[in-house]
């Protein structure tokens, strides 16, 4: 089976973070491993990581400068990390349906000619966060955004990762 992993890059909204990766954990394909890049913020994420207790790899980076608008830099360092013949790049805020992973993957393996699956993205009030999210409320939904993706680690060398030019000065 194809390895599949998770980069998701944050700043500055921890508990949110926190709450991505525990639901990411619930899936129904569950990821081999997922790549936290804290882009600027605390670096109190990492013990908030460590007290998800599982057994899937959870590898933790720190961009210890707070660089304005990074968030390119940020996932080009989560795939670098990232060990995936798959990897999902999901904004913190970004939290996908459980069974988007298999669904994507099933439908990728079975159409080579597509490299990269991009997904609608749903929105729910903050206030939904503290049920579990077979109850969350959808207030509306966003078109598919290609920095919210599933792709094929080739394509992604193909493509020299996301463009630096619109990431912030190092």
């Amino acid at each position: 089976m194809a390895k599949l992993s998770i980069v998701i890059p944050c700043y500055a909204r921890h508990p949110l973070s926190v709450r991505h990766v525990q639901e990411c954990l619930k899936s129904s394909r569950l990821p081999d491993e997922i790549i936290v890049v804290n882009d600027g913020g605390t670096p109190d994420l990492r013990e908030m990581l460590i007290s998800i207790g599982t057994t899937i790899p959870i590898t933790y980076a720190r961009i210890e400068q707070d660089i304005l608008w990074n968030y390119n830099g940020a996932v080009n360092l989560g795939f670098w990390l990232a060990t995936g013949d798959y990897v999902a790049i999901e904004d913190t805020d970004h939290i996908p349906d459980r069974e988007l992973y298999k669904k994507t993957l099933a439908t990728i393996e079975q159409r080579p000619e597509i490299d990269r699956w991009c997904y609608k993205r749903k929105c729910v009030d903050v206030s939904e966060l503290i049920k579990p999210m077979n109850e969350w409320i959808q207030t509306k939904t966003w078109g598919p955004n290609q920095m919210v993706t599933i792709m094929k680690r080739t394509a992604y060398i193909d493509l020299k990762g996301q463009d630096e030019r619109f990431a912030g000065n190092y």
